[in-house]
Protein backbone atom coordinates (compact mmCIF):
# COMPACT_ATOMS: atom_id res chain seq x y z
CA UNK A 1 0.00 0.00 0.00
CA UNK A 2 1.18 3.82 -0.38
CA UNK A 3 3.27 5.10 1.99
CA UNK A 4 1.28 8.28 1.44
CA UNK A 5 -2.24 6.88 2.12
CA UNK A 6 -1.38 5.57 5.39
CA UNK A 7 -0.18 7.76 7.18
CA UNK A 8 -3.15 9.75 5.51
CA UNK A 9 -5.05 7.36 6.75
CA UNK A 10 -3.63 8.08 10.16
CA UNK A 11 -4.44 11.83 10.49
CA UNK A 12 -7.91 11.45 9.46
CA UNK A 13 -7.88 8.86 12.52
CA UNK A 14 -6.19 11.63 14.71
CA UNK A 15 -8.34 14.46 13.71
CA UNK A 16 -11.67 12.08 14.24
CA UNK A 17 -10.43 11.29 17.85
CA UNK A 18 -10.01 14.77 18.14
CA UNK A 19 -13.36 15.79 16.80
CA UNK A 20 -14.89 13.65 19.25
CA UNK A 21 -14.11 15.54 22.40
CA UNK A 22 -15.93 18.24 21.08
CA UNK A 23 -13.36 21.01 20.69
CA UNK A 24 -14.87 22.39 17.98
CA UNK A 25 -18.08 21.31 16.11
CA UNK A 26 -17.58 17.84 15.67
CA UNK A 27 -20.74 16.97 13.45
CA UNK A 28 -18.81 18.98 10.22
CA UNK A 29 -15.45 17.71 11.18
CA UNK A 30 -16.61 14.20 11.09
CA UNK A 31 -17.90 15.01 8.02
CA UNK A 32 -15.41 16.46 6.58
CA UNK A 33 -13.06 13.52 7.72
CA UNK A 34 -15.91 11.16 5.91
CA UNK A 35 -15.57 12.93 2.30
CA UNK A 36 -11.58 12.51 2.82
CA UNK A 37 -11.49 9.39 3.98
CA UNK A 38 -14.11 8.63 0.90
CA UNK A 39 -11.66 10.85 -1.87
CA UNK A 40 -8.54 8.73 -0.25
CA UNK A 41 -10.33 5.44 -0.63
CA UNK A 42 -10.61 6.39 -4.51
CA UNK A 43 -7.18 7.32 -5.01
CA UNK A 44 -6.40 3.85 -3.23
CA UNK A 45 -8.72 2.27 -6.27
CA UNK A 46 -7.25 4.26 -8.92
CA UNK A 47 -3.72 3.17 -7.84
CA UNK A 48 -4.75 -0.36 -7.78
CA UNK A 49 -6.35 0.00 -11.19
CA UNK A 50 -3.52 1.63 -12.88
CA UNK A 51 -0.89 -0.77 -11.44
CA UNK A 52 -2.98 -3.69 -12.93
CA UNK A 53 -3.49 -1.25 -16.00
CA UNK A 54 0.41 -1.52 -16.22
CA UNK A 55 0.81 -5.17 -15.69
CA UNK A 56 -1.43 -6.07 -17.96
CA UNK A 57 -0.60 -3.89 -20.47
CA UNK A 58 2.86 -5.81 -20.33
CA UNK A 59 1.45 -9.06 -20.62
CA UNK A 60 -0.61 -7.96 -23.98
CA UNK A 61 2.72 -6.52 -25.24
CA UNK A 62 4.51 -9.88 -24.48
CA UNK A 63 1.47 -11.90 -26.49
CA UNK A 64 2.46 -9.86 -29.38
CA UNK A 65 0.45 -10.33 -32.26
CA UNK A 66 -1.60 -13.03 -30.21
CA UNK A 67 -3.48 -11.15 -28.03
CA UNK A 68 -6.81 -10.87 -27.68
CA UNK A 69 -8.24 -7.79 -29.60
CA UNK A 70 -10.88 -6.99 -27.09
CA UNK A 71 -8.37 -6.88 -24.01
CA UNK A 72 -5.99 -4.66 -26.38
CA UNK A 73 -9.40 -1.99 -27.28
CA UNK A 74 -10.29 -1.83 -23.17
CA UNK A 75 -6.81 -1.14 -21.99
CA UNK A 76 -6.87 1.34 -24.27
CA UNK A 77 -9.88 2.90 -23.18
CA UNK A 78 -8.49 2.64 -19.63
CA UNK A 79 -5.17 4.44 -21.35
CA UNK A 80 -7.63 7.86 -21.75
CA UNK A 81 -8.60 8.27 -18.44
CA UNK A 82 -6.98 6.40 -15.72
CA UNK A 83 -3.47 8.44 -15.80
CA UNK A 84 -5.63 11.56 -15.44
CA UNK A 85 -7.64 10.30 -12.49
CA UNK A 86 -4.63 9.36 -10.64
CA UNK A 87 -2.88 12.62 -11.26
CA UNK A 88 -5.99 14.33 -10.11
CA UNK A 89 -6.62 12.22 -7.24
CA UNK A 90 -3.40 12.79 -6.80
CA UNK A 91 -2.58 15.87 -6.38
CA UNK A 92 -5.57 16.28 -4.03
CA UNK A 93 -4.01 13.57 -1.60
CA UNK A 94 -0.81 15.70 -1.60
CA UNK A 95 -2.35 19.07 -1.14
CA UNK A 96 -4.66 16.91 1.91
CA UNK A 97 -1.31 15.51 3.62
CA UNK A 98 0.21 18.80 3.44
CA UNK A 99 -2.37 20.02 6.22
CA UNK A 100 -0.57 17.73 8.37
CA UNK A 101 2.61 18.83 7.34
CA UNK A 102 3.80 19.40 11.57
CA UNK A 103 2.99 15.82 11.83
CA UNK A 104 5.24 13.25 12.69
CA UNK A 105 5.54 11.15 10.14
CA UNK A 106 5.16 14.02 6.87
CA UNK A 107 7.73 13.80 3.90
CA UNK A 108 8.89 16.84 1.94
CA UNK A 109 8.78 14.16 -0.91
CA UNK A 110 4.89 14.74 -0.51
CA UNK A 111 5.00 17.94 -0.46
CA UNK A 112 2.27 19.48 -3.64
Amino acid sequence: MDELVVWLRAQFDEDERTARIARHDPARVLREIDADRELLAEYERVLAAHDAHQRETARLAEAGEGADPFQVAALRREADYLPAMLHVLGRWTKRKAAVYADRPGYRDEWRP
